[in-house]
């Protein structure tokens, strides 16, 4: 599988290093092949910085599907991250057999409170949003360059608010009217 971090727009100001802090690096486990990075910790350069572990993969021969799941984590390096989540990474043969589909997708939930003010004024995903659109963007210019076909498809992004989530959870609405309020 290609590496997903190798399609970050650096213009976003995102960057993806094996953890590192003190005399512990997790160099070696992230450079394993996923098979057996599993665990793996990532530092994320960015503006509040953060880390991340490889917490799930997944691998099927027929038909082809492959993905991998990062969760955030609180570090000694980075202390709590902006966000608690978790991002997935994926690769699927197209079930009428006329390609690959790439995805990513995420839940998030702020935890930082310079990450919470800032969606007070609904910036504070904008920077998340780039970065991942830009990885689709650039891995599907790859693929163009190298003699093939491919489509960035426009982001699907639901932003809920904690009212309904709440209303959700406390068993008020159900699971359709939320994916309504929703409108995903």
């Amino acid at each position: 599988m290609i590496n997903a971090i190798g399609f970050c727009n650096q213009s976003v100001g995102v960057s993806f290093s094996p953890y590192s802090h003190g005399t512990f690096s997790d160099a070696a486990q992230v450079n394993l092949p996923f098979e057996q990075s599993l665990g793996a910790i990532y530092h994320i350069d960015m503006l509040n910085d953060g880390s991340v572990v490889e917490s799930d993969y997944y691998r099927s021969s027929s038909p082809l599907k492959k993905r991998f799941m990062f969760t955030t984590i609180t570090s000694p390096l980075d202390q709590n991250h902006p966000v608690s989540g978790n991002r997935e990474f994926g690769i699927f043969a197209n079930p009428n057999g006329d390609g690959y589909t790439f995805y990513i997708m995420g839940v998030d939930r702020q935890s930082d409170w310079m990450f919470s003010l800032a969606n007070a004024f609904n910036t504070s995903f904008d920077k998340a949003d780039e970065l991942w659109s830009s990885i689709q963007r650039n891995m599907a210019n790859f693929i163009k360059n190298q003699g093939g076909v491919a489509t960035a498809l426009s982001p699907v992004v639901a932003r809920p608010k904690w009212d309904d989530v709440k209303d959700y959870l406390l068993g008020n609405i159900s699971f359709p009217v939320l994916k309504n309020r929703l409108k995903c």
